[in-house]
């Protein structure tokens, strides 16, 4: 049994390795300090003798009691001495230091990468010491590559440690572009002020301003050689991908996390397919689209995009063309160039005399003939397959594949609020207008449940404070077509409702009178 030996405190140090960003929480220590004074110190401290002919000890673990033994005005504290070489030191320090309460998660962050450069552990042995999920430890883990201006914001307190982890996860140069979209300006008073926003709207506005689709990108993912610095997707760790555990919200989705890489290997796609069309001999033209946020600049010699639009490469004037700037860049497509009205533009903006009355009206001809044209193309599919039923519409029968179409159409065409009980009542996750997890789930379901999904997406807009007499036909028609009567339940929740109302009508009376008397 180990002896316990009572030790000057003077005699006694903490570890120099020993850092706490987040210090002590004076309180707690003035409690325990308190607790000392009435029953003593319960815990022995673990103390080794001090290296190199130095005097005194060194705390390997306690430093709590010892700051707070010191304030209970004690002169010594219990101790056990142990004979612990530097690294099982660093070792022991650094798994108390995470188990005490008040930890600051930047302690813990540096905790963790100690114990891996130092102590050779690995996430999951970190994760079984110290009791927590590997998803947490590689959250802490991501702290440590923080900017110093969002270190210098978590420390005081400015953001929470769950925004310091979403900025975390970005290259350090979109770091502090990060930190600023975690607050909103509001008025408080008669002047204004910076709020902190929710982690699930700063989520959201990071993926909206800082993450790039990966599957959407025009250049090979796997190519090592496009951009040797950066190296392939396949592999880079600013790949969501590749980082599971740190972007578990995304569910798998593929995105880039550097867009000036992103931007760079675009730009490396762009001259690697130029010099290939060149060197096969292939005569295109270079082209602009339209960015996310409308026209981008439009590189010299590149055709804007109000004077082409893709096409198929058997129609007639269907000539090779490389996107060269927009959201389509790097893409080599088949176009049709309206050369003549951009000679008559170049020209206008010249000033060579070009008629602007006449220019407007050819503008305004061309987009009422595109309108035209397109609706006529979306008539003629319609009635292709309207006839195609109406000809085999004895021997034919629904198919799987039909019910998705229909069921994606019906889905997204009913009110947010209602895809959001459909889903709820699916387990699917809800995201708004864009792609949800229904687009992925629809097509695993049998022709019966997707009958039973196109019956929930019809009685659930049925559903409404403002029902219709339309609404309430359907809840109806439904009701008896599975032999249900509605009488008992409509009995049942008036009478629940009443008790309500006569509850409410009571508080507001005693209220009132209250008001009255005062």
């Amino acid at each position: 049994m180990e002896q316990i030996e009572n030790i000057p405190l003077a005699a006694i140090m903490p570890h120099p390795g020993n850092r706490y960003v987040g210090g002590f929480d004076k309180r707690k220590l003035k409690q325990l300090a308190e607790s000392i004074k009435a029953m003593g110190v319960q815990q022995p401290a673990v103390v080794r003798r001090r290296t190199e002919g130095r005097k005194g000890y060194e705390l390997v673990a306690g430093e709590r009691r010892w700051r707070a033994s010191k304030i209970a005005g004690l002169d010594t504290l219990p101790c056990v001495v142990r004979a612990i070489d530097d690294f099982t030191l660093m070792k022991i320090q650094t798994v108390e230091n995470l188990q005490r309460e008040d930890v600051h998660p930047l302690d813990e962050a540096d905790g963790f990468k100690r114990l891996m450069d130092k102590g050779g552990m690995s996430v999951d042995m970190i994760a079984k010491e110290v009791g927590q999920t590997k998803s947490y430890i590689y959250h802490r883990l991501k702290l440590c590559s923080i900017e110093s201006v969002v270190r210098k914001a978590l420390m005081e307190e400015k953001i929470s440690t769950g925004h310091a982890e979403l900025i975390a996860r970005l290259p350090g140069h979109y770091q502090q572009e990060a930190l600023t979209l975690c607050f909103a300006n509001t008025w408080i008073g008669t002047g204004q002020a910076q709020i902190l926003l929710p982690l699930k709207d700063v989520r959201k506005a990071i993926d909206a301003r800082l993450l790039l689709e990966l599957g959407a990108a025009s250049f090979d993912k796997e190519d090592a050689d496009l951009l040797p610095s950066a190296g392939p997707c396949a592999t880079c760790p600013k790949r969501t991908l590749n980082a599971p555990e740190l972007f578990s919200e995304l569910k798998g989705r593929d995105y880039c996390t550097d867009q000036r890489c992103y931007e760079a290997k675009i730009d490396a796609g762009v001259e690697r397919k130029r010099q290939e069309l060149k060197e096969a001999g292939e005569e295109f033209a270079e082209v602009s689209c339209f960015g996310i946020h409308g026209l981008d600049s439009v590189p010299e010699g590149a055709i804007n995009p109000n004077y082409w639009e893709e096409c198929g490469a058997d129609e007639p004037g269907a000539e090779k063309a490389l996107v060269v700037a927009g959201a389509e860049k790097g893409k080599v497509v088949f176009a049709k160039i309206d050369r003549e009205s951009a000679k008559e533009d170049e020209a206008a903006a010249a000033g060579d005399g070009v008629d602007y009355n006449l220019r407007y009206a050819i503008d305004q001809a061309k987009s009422e003939i595109k309108q035209s044209r397109d609706r006529a193309i979306t008539q003629r599919l319609f009635d292709m397959i309207d006839a195609w039923y109406r000809e085999h519409l004895e021997s034919w029968e629904p198919s799987s594949e039909e019910l998705v179409i229909i069921a994606k159409q019906y889905y997204r065409e009913i009110w947010a609020e209602h895809q959001k009980k459909l889903c709820a009542l699916y387990g699917w996750e809800f995201e708004g207008s864009g792609a949800g997890e229904y687009e992925k789930k629809l097509p695993t379901l049998n022709w019966k449940d997707l009958a039973l999904f196109l019956i929930r997406c019809t009685t659930v807009t049925a559903v409404s404070p403002y029902m219709s007499d339309e609404s309430k036909e359907v809840l109806d028609g439904f009701l008896d077509i599975i032999g249900l009567s509605k009488d008992e339940v409509v009995t049942e929740i008036k009478a629940e409702y009443a008790v309500k109302l006569k509850k409410r009508k009571a508080v507001l009376r005693k209220k009132h009178k209250k008001e009255s008397a005062a």
